[in-house]
């Protein structure tokens, strides 16, 4: 096996360039994650963000992957695999719940809510044996980054 490794200099004029074109970047796919939310193509939502996430860096990484797994809840979601949407909604309320209201925009509320509430009316479809699964996951991710998963009611709906 060859590896290559090929080292670019760039002057200080050309790194300017590039942090704008990866910022227009950064802002392009965004919108295009808003625009496939609104379109319910959540599996496509989840490519996107993924290329965000990989670059992101901080509190960010914990926004994209919170934002990554409500895509996937809702893609589960539609798919009808109710545990697996429940699973990925938990994974997004340890991220999310991690970042203060000011690191999320009015998108991304909208987006956590949009997908409680999906989540909190599919869960009477969860057998007991799923919601037992679900409630070792929870105890799971508790332990490493305790978190909240109550609706706006305050009730806890797994």
């Amino acid at each position: 096996m060859q590896i290559t490794v090929i080292v670019i200099s760039l002057s200080s004029k050309e790194c300017e360039s590039a942090f704008v074109l990866m910022v227009q970047n950064e802002l392009e796919q965004w919108l295009l994650f808003l625009q496939l939310w609104r379109e319910e193509k959540y599996f496509e939502c989840h490519e996107v963000l993924e290329l965000l996430w990989l670059n992101a860096k901080g509190n960010a990484r914990w926004r994209y992957q919170g934002l990554i797994h409500c895509a996937v809840a809702l893609h589960h979601l539609q798919q009808e695999n109710w545990f697996g949407m429940a699973r990925q909604w938990l994974r997004a309320a340890a991220k999310l719940s991690h970042l203060s209201t000011d690191e999320l925009d009015s998108d991304c509320k909208e987006i956590w809510s949009q997908t409680s509430l999906n989540v909190e009316a599919a869960t009477g479809k969860l057998s007991q044996l799923e919601r037992e699964k679900l409630q070792r996951l929870y105890a799971r991710l508790q332990k490493h980054h305790p978190f909240k998963t109550h609706n706006a009611t305050g009730r806890i709906f797994l």
